[in-house]
């Protein structure tokens, strides 16, 4: 590894704490949201049911909640248009389309993951566009240990669970560069700090929120893997595991879908360095 790359990892890790602070502001700005656009309060009201009828095991309430999550992000999207511009709003919006049509192959209590992962790896491919577009690139120093947990991660479903093992190798891998490339923190140039002291929730810009919601998106698909591979259908881990799933992707794509179409507003406008 060159010595720019080990200082750029030893710079991040030592910046734990303020990208943590960061990612919170960024949540609390999308939460804010909520105030002002009804289909964001709609999300975070899925969410929410999604979240704990996944745990309780109640069926219906996790199928419609889940259906409805990223049609209701859409309309976020769609409500600003005009300021992310066409380019990023279409990708955005397919991106959001694929996730919709990845989630509803996934609406099964026993889906086929191998299946759902097409349109998700899809998905992926354009949030990672999106992300080039606003002035990330790949490095050693964040590519290698993601590398080394997407490795973990299959040599334990090949023994677990041979059958995912398609999933866990493409997409796994899709995921991977998705997380490493959100976490060049190129994508903050121009974005500000974040203001703690915001109440009643700490905000800062959204482009705050890419790289955690590109390093939830892996952290959620892992859990699903996990549950797929450890856990017994219909069980408590298995239901407790599926609400862990749901709050982190549900999660994972608003920071991420506020972030990026906050990176194409910054483009449009000039404002990104």
């Amino acid at each position: 590894m060159a010595r720019g790359d080990r200082r750029a990892g030893l710079l991040a890790r030592a910046d734990l704490p303020g990208r943590a602070a960061s990612a919170a502001g960024a949540a609390g700005a999308a939460v804010a949201r909520a105030g002002r656009e009804p289909e964001r309060a709609g999300y975070l009201a899925a969410h929410a049911t999604c979240v704990a009828s996944s745990a309780l095991g109640l069926e219906r309430p996790r199928r419609v909640s889940k259906t409805l999550l990223m049609p209701l992000l859409a309309g976020s999207v769609l409500r600003r248009r005009r300021r992310i511009g066409a380019p990023g709003a279409g990708a955005l919006l397919t991106g959001l389309g694929l996730a919709w049509a990845g989630d509803l192959v996934l609406l099964p209590e026993r889906p086929d993951l191998n299946r759902g992962a097409v349109p998700f790896a899809g998905a992926h491919a354009l949030h990672q566009w999106l992300m080039h577009r606003a002035g990330a690139r790949h490095a050693p120093a964040r590519a290698l240990p993601r590398a080394l947990a997407w490795a973990g991660a299959a040599a334990l479903v090949a023994r677990r669970a041979p059958a995912l093992l398609p999933a866990a190798l493409g997409y796994g891998a899709v995921l991977a560069a998705s997380s490493a490339l959100g976490d060049d923190r190129a994508l903050l140039a121009g974005a500000g700090p974040a203001d703690l002291a915001a109440t009643p929730l700490p905000r800062a810009d959204a482009r705050h929120g890419i790289g955690a919601g590109a390093n939830l998106f892996l952290l959620s698909d892992g859990l699903l893997l996990a549950r797929a591979a450890l856990a017994d259908p219909g069980s408590a881990a298995a239901r407790l595991l599926d609400a862990a799933v749901m709050d982190t992707y549900a999660t994972a794509q608003l920071l991420l879908v506020d972030g990026l179409a906050r990176a194409e507003e910054a483009r449009a406008e000039g404002g990104r360095r």
